[in-house]
């Protein structure tokens, strides 16, 4: 087969059809190559986005802990400046209950407890309705339940419950100042001893005491 010679128009054409192709291959890649770039640049600026928005909220919720930890640590401080005060007001109270303790334990050699013995009998009487008693008192007090004792007593009673009176005395074994009265028939009781009448009374006693120990 013969080859025919190529004109150099030919070669001028086929110059121009590849300086064509470079060139618009070379758009292509500049257009990929811009494209690219603008969607990196965009997903960069995502990014930033997202890393900002994220930062903040973990600001917030550090934010909001800080703030739950200050709360819950002058919630702490709270209740133990209240914690302390209640436990000085409790000493307080204490060491005034056992002062009157000491104070009663002292009254015993003092002139006025046959009157208080005598006052707590009647008590009993009154509170027991009953005309009949067994009076039981510490070992410590015997002396002071000889006959005059007894017989002013019983006196007493019968003119402040407007009838005959008929009591029974009997030593105890208990150290406490004060008494108990029992029915005779020993179904009731009153426990006028000095620890039974403080315990009470300590409700109003321990409240009263309170609004001192400010």
């Amino acid at each position: 087969m013969n080859k025919e010679p190529v004109s150099p128009m030919d070669h001028e054409n086929a110059d121009a059809i590849c300086a064509k192709i470079r060139q618009d291959a070379e758009a292509e890649v500049k257009q990929l190559s811009d494209r690219a770039q603008a969607q990196s640049q965009e997903i960069l600026a995502q990014a930033k986005t997202t890393a900002s928005a994220q930062k903040a909220a973990l600001l917030h919720d550090l934010e909001k802990e800080i703030d739950k930890s200050r709360d819950r640590i002058l919630s702490t401080l709270n209740l133990e400046k209240k914690r302390l005060i209640l436990e000085g007001k409790q000493r307080f109270v204490d060491q005034v209950i056992a002062e009157v303790r000491q104070k009663a334990a002292r009254s015993r050699g003092e002139s006025a407890y046959g009157k208080f013995l005598s006052d707590g009998i009647l008590e009993g009487m009154r509170v027991l309705d009953v005309p009949n008693a067994v009076v039981y008192y510490a070992a410590q007090d015997e002396h002071i339940f000889n006959n005059d004792f007894v017989k002013k007593l019983t006196d007493r009673c019968g003119a402040a419950m407007n009838k005959t009176c008929v009591l029974t005395f009997n030593k105890s074994d208990f150290k406490d100042i004060g008494v108990i009265i029992n029915s005779m028939d020993g179904r009731m009781m009153y426990d006028n001893r000095f620890s039974a009448r403080l315990e009470r009374m300590y409700d109003d006693i321990y409240m009263e005491l309170l609004k001192e120990a400010v």
